[in-house]
């Protein structure tokens, strides 16, 4: 989840470091998001909550949730291309 949620709405702040193994940090964080999802669903049963098979599409489907997640991001901006909505605003609480 924290390889997604970076990846997706923070992936400028991963650019600008350099990965374990001095290579770009975001392409890293993209292998350790779907491995990590797929390891999951090995450690997890069908009957679990939530099932294996949801962490086994997440890994397959990994790069897709990162750009859904820019697409909330970019929806953000337009909303607010000033940045002064709080997050309190934001969650409607």
């Amino acid at each position: 989840d924290y390889a997604l949620f970076w990846s997706g709405i923070y992936p400028e702040s991963l650019r600008a470091r350099k990965g374990h193994s001095g290579g770009d940090c975001l392409k890293e964080y993209l292998g350790e998001g779907k491995r990590a999802y797929m390891i999951a669903s090995e450690l997890s049963e069908e009957q679990d909550i939530p099932p294996a098979r949801l962490f086994q599409q997440l890994s397959e489907d990994f790069e897709y949730c990162v750009y859904g997640l820019a697409l909330v991001r970019r929806s953000w901006e337009a909303e607010d291309p000033e940045g002064y909505i709080s997050i309190r605003d934001a969650l409607g609480a």
